[in-house]
């Protein structure tokens, strides 16, 4: 809610609008507190296996609507999407739902994955209008569903500050891949570091950063003990967590992110707003940032030997190539995914919806 759309929360509130913000707490909570907006600690159930637990996450999101009595609703991610615009329904709120990705229920097969397919799509159906952020995305939750498609529109992600990220002099003199992501199986966290480990047989001098937080949670999780083995036998520098991004993207020379299925990676747009060249699979939200060969390489997903062969392209390629990536990513951000340009898209569909509303 505030690494993603504090930005956002920031233009409405200095709007003057009056701010509610539902969800798990966490560290950044403090900050939603600290702009104004009310928080709502919710104890969601993450797993979605225990369905004692579901109704109870549908009852605490009942009793949020109950209290608040928003004039918009805004959600996010699987469990809000799913179950708030059939509770808006009975409240009579317009509701906009933001799909930032289909994770887990989609890149699996087995009976949970189905179910919670099956649940998003009819909780879609209730929504006064769907928001993707790619087209993959759109097409696959809309494919041959007229209602689906008709209030269905594409975002190009949660927005970047490009003041805020931009590019930095303060290079390391070691060449460094960094991954900037949760780390789960699906975000393809044990092909890097395979990928790492055989690298690191033939270049010597090449270090291979991880910077992002363990997810015990999620079904894709790993647990600490196994994190900490893959780091060992593959000569992983594993970066913790951070409130602020920018001094390790600072001093590394390539983003990596070989995940599975994304929505529109924050990680990526990031590093590339401060410059940096990526590499990234070709697969949903993903290909919408690299394009192969102009600002990075795109690699197929699972294929460690694929990411192999893109991380040895980065590490050999003419200095005066890998200079022209750098600049072509950062212009790319600035052009289609600045955060200015994302918060007027939000305003257009809020002020619509709303005059929609009141006739």
């Amino acid at each position: 809610m505030w690494n993603f759309r504090g930005h956002i929360l920031k233009y409405f509130k200095k709007k003057d609008f009056d701010i509610f913000c539902a969800s798990i707490e966490d560290s950044t909570s403090q900050n939603i507190k600290d702009l104004g907006a009310k928080f709502i600690s919710l104890n969601l159930s993450r797993s979605g296996s225990n369905i004692l637990k579901e109704i109870s996450s549908v009852f605490q999101l009942f009793k949020v609507l109950k209290s608040v009595r928003p004039d918009i609703i805004f959600t996010y991610t699987i469990k809000p999407n799913s179950y708030v615009p059939i509770l808006a329904r009975i409240f009579k709120i317009p509701i906009i739902t933001v799909v930032t990705g289909l994770g887990y229920a989609f890149l699996q097969n087995d009976f949970k994955a189905k179910i919670s397919r099956g649940i998003l799509k009819f909780g879609l159906l209730f929504a006064n209008k769907i928001l993707f952020l790619n087209d993959d995305d759109r097409n696959l939750i809309c494919s041959n569903n007229y209602f689906l498609i008709s209030k269905s529109d594409i975002i190009d992600g949660e927005g970047v500050d490009t003041q805020f990220f931009k590019p930095s002099l303060s290079k390391s003199k070691i060449f460094t891949f960094i991954m900037v992501a949760r780390l789960l199986k699906d975000k393809g966290i044990y092909e890097y570091a395979h990928a790492a480990k055989q690298i690191k047989k033939t270049y010597k001098n090449i270090e291979f950063q991880v910077l992002g937080a363990l997810d015990d949670g999620n079904p894709s999780g790993i647990t600490q003990k196994e994190w900490q083995k893959l780091c060992d036998d593959c000569g992983i520098d594993y970066l913790g967590t951070t409130n602020d991004v920018r001094p390790f993207l600072a001093v590394a020379s390539v983003c990596v992110l070989p995940s599975y299925r994304e929505g529109m990676p924050v990680s990526l747009l990031e590093a590339g707003a401060m410059g940096l060249p990526l590499i990234a699979t070709d697969v949903a939200g993903c290909r919408d940032v690299v394009q192969d060969g102009l600002n990075g390489f795109l690699v197929k997903p699972k294929y460690t030997t694929d990411l192999i062969r893109a991380m040895i392209n980065m590490i050999e390629i003419r200095s005066d190539r890998f200079e022209d990536m750098k600049i072509k990513t950062r212009e790319m951000v600035v052009q289609k995914f600045d955060n200015q340009i994302i918060v007027k898209k939000y305003i257009e569909m809020l002020n619509g919806l709303m005059e929609q509303n009141e006739k």
